[in-house]
């Protein structure tokens, strides 16, 4: 399992998830908005390769249950995208650039 990195700047790592959080339309169907918000951030590198992505902190911050978060997690790896460490954690994955 590689080396979990901690966000560097704590505040940077709460605006990105608080923008995230305020691009929700809660009259929309959630998952589909938390993939496309999420694949977003990682491609974009919001989301730096890897960073922890907590469930139960982005099931808090977002303000959503942990059900959405786990299944866009779930289609995000089968991306490639984050990898997930069962009962330690998930992460960004790193890039590879052609």
């Amino acid at each position: 399992m590689p080396q979990f990195a901690l966000a560097d700047d704590i505040a940077a790592f709460n605006e990105i998830f608080s923008e995230i959080a305020s691009r929700l339309d809660r009259r929309l169907p959630i998952r589909q908005q938390l993939y496309e918000i999420l694949h977003e951030a990682i491609v974009t590198m919001k989301l730096t390769p890897c960073q922890v992505m907590s469930k139960n902190f982005l099931s808090k911050v977002l303000g959503v249950s942990r059900t959405p978060i786990q299944e866009v997690l779930l289609r995000l790896e089968g991306e490639g995208l984050v990898e997930i460490y069962p009962q330690a954690g998930t992460i960004v994955s790193r890039m590879k650039i052609d």
